[in-house]
């Protein structure tokens, strides 16, 4: 069965694969390195440009988007007010701080004499409409300072921060670097208003040089950086700029993405276990499996439309077979995917096990009685899956595939990821919607739980939970808080979690400081080349 279901998938993948010219895209914009000469050294050397396989982006604007290539990028670029170390924890950053009045005032000390890459000097003005942007931006930011009374700038360098009771996630939300606090000259920030911005400057180790839209986009050492001393820390810590600059290649389809590292145009890209064969043979390259772990799902539209109806949601859930949609998604390799119903991350206190007497339990039967009633008479379900990789591709093929079986009319569309992230913001345009949530060292970081994500599950319940998990201070407390919570998502169906899975970082053997251990992410300063 499985073998028959692989065959099914690469007949219909040829016909989503179309081999583009990547060699066009920004070849020509680096420095040759046919007479570059080899050192194998494991001291960083200096010097040297990396180029990566990257994916469509229309904007670099941080605050402004939901998309995982547009922060990952972004992190070079921007740096967050406080930063996660290497065990997730706060650290200072661009600020310090330090809790008064019972942690119900929050003093923030920006670092003094850090630039911006125009060569201004960040000041709390700029920390201060940073963050009122942030927060009005970012879902897990209005969470964890949903009890903010007041946001002022006290001097140059400080900034206070009064909340009407503790939040025991403000720290991690000011240091957490998805659609994270990064600071922005003031400046820019009043220059675009309401829209997204246009000058992308940061203090990060490495500023924007070139941009040619789907093609390449070209960072390049900030010499004036003034990053912190000492040793990397995750997140934070030391940013050591070994490389003078970097190339982030636009390659939309699955089989120019394997060409790029193959061909030797490309020294580093990250790829879903569906690829991982067409590197046999290439002594030059590394294959090594990400610290990132996602949870591939389905998200419902729940302001309008069909899914609105939690029979249909019911019956979404029993029409599926989750062995076989994660099998799929990593060709068959079961090393790269768990299939479990657990939000938070494995050998935690938030791991448990709450769903299970639902998860994973395909029942056609059921199907029909959920359909039933609901009053479904084959409406078309339009259905979104994103071309990023194989691995969310696939899964949405076989779960459309399933849910056809079931007697649901699926209208599947596979759209690229940049598009994905523009639909799914219109709730006129789809009814779900498929991709995998990055899991979160707290699970109040998830993105669906904010009433503003995609698929806007606001229901009173959820919210009455969700502010428990928020606002208590006691770990014991918040860990049932979490179990609570967890429950409501398995009885609402705001999403339905399909299984875990990796990816994998491929790179050329002469890069090196590779972060593939690092948390979620990816990250390039104290990386290096020996060729």
């Amino acid at each position: 069965m499985k073998k028959a279901l692989l065959v099914l998938l690469m007949t219909i993948g040829m016909f989503w694969v179309s081999i583009n010219s990547l060699f066009a895209n920004g070849q020509n914009e680096s420095p040759s390195d046919d007479n570059d000469v080899t050192v194998e050294t494991s001291v960083p050397m200096t010097g040297g440009s990396l180029r990566l396989v990257w994916q469509p982006m229309n904007t670099l604007d941080v605050h402004w988007t939901g998309s995982d290539p547009v922060w990952q990028l972004g992190y070079h670029i921007f740096e967050t007010v406080l930063a996660l170390d290497e065990k997730s924890q706060p650290i200072p950053n661009l600020c310090s701080w330090e809790y008064q009045d019972g942690q119900t005032t929050l003093i923030l000390h920006v670092r003094q004499g850090v630039l911006f890459q125009d060569g201004t000097e960040m000041k709390a003005e700029d920390v201060n409409a940073s963050l009122k942007r942030w927060l009005s931006k970012s879902s897990f930011a209005k969470l964890a300072f949903k009890n903010l009374k007041d946001l002022e700038v006290l001097d140059e360098y400080t900034i206070k921060m009064t909340l009407s009771q503790p939040s025991p996630t403000a720290l991690t939300a000011l240091a957490f670097q998805d659609q994270g606090p990064y600071v922005m000259p003031k400046y820019v920030l009043d220059e675009a208003g309401n829209a997204s911005v246009k000058k992308y400057i940061g203090t990060g180790p490495y500023k924007l040089a070139e941009w040619s839209p789907d093609r390449y986009i070209k960072l390049e050492r900030f010499e004036d950086y003034c990053g912190l001393d000492g040793e990397p820390k995750g997140y934070g810590g030391a940013k050591k700029q070994y490389l003078d600059s970097m190339y982030w290649i636009v390659v939309k389809d699955a089989m120019t993405q394997i060409q790029a590292l193959t061909s030797g145009d490309c020294k580093v890209g990250v790829y879903s276990a569906t690829q991982l064969d067409q590197f046999k043979g290439y002594d030059n390259l590394v294959i090594e499996p990400t610290g990132e772990r996602a949870s591939m799902s389905i998200t419902f539209n729940l302001k309008q439309g069909i899914m609105t109806n939690i029979n249909m949601r019911r019956a979404v859930l029993s029409a599926l077979d989750m062995n076989q949609v994660m099998y799929a998604a990593c060709g068959g390799k079961e090393e790269f995917y768990d299939c479990n119903p657990g939000w938070g991350p494995e050998k935690t206190i938030w791991e448990n096990n709450i769903g299970s007497d639902v998860y994973n339990k395909q029942d056609l039967q059921k199907v029909k009685q959920y359909l039933n009633a609901a009053g479904y008479k084959g409406e078309p379900i339009v259905f979104y899956g994103n071309n990023s990789t194989d691995s969310d591709k696939n899964a949405a093929m076989v779960v459309a595939e399933q849910l056809k079986q079931a007697g649901m009319n699926i209208d599947l569309r596979i759209v690229d990821w940049a598009t994905l992230t523009q639909v799914r913001t219109d709730p006129t345009a789809y009814n779900m919607w498929c991709n995998g949530y990055t899991i979160k060292p707290d699970p109040a970081l998830i993105a669906f739980v904010g009433n503003s994500w995609p698929g806007w599950w606001n229901t009173d319940t959820k919210n009455a939970l969700l502010n428990n998990l928020m606002t208590e201070a006691n770990q014991e407390k918040r860990v049932e808080a979490w179990h609570a919570f967890c429950n409501l998502i398995w009885e609402e169906l705001p999403v339905v979690k399909i299984g875990d899975f990796n990816t994998a970082i491929v790179y050329d053997k002469h890069v090196k400081g590779i972060p593939v251990s690092a948390p979620w992410r990816r990250f390039y300063w104290n990386t290096w080349l020996t060729k």
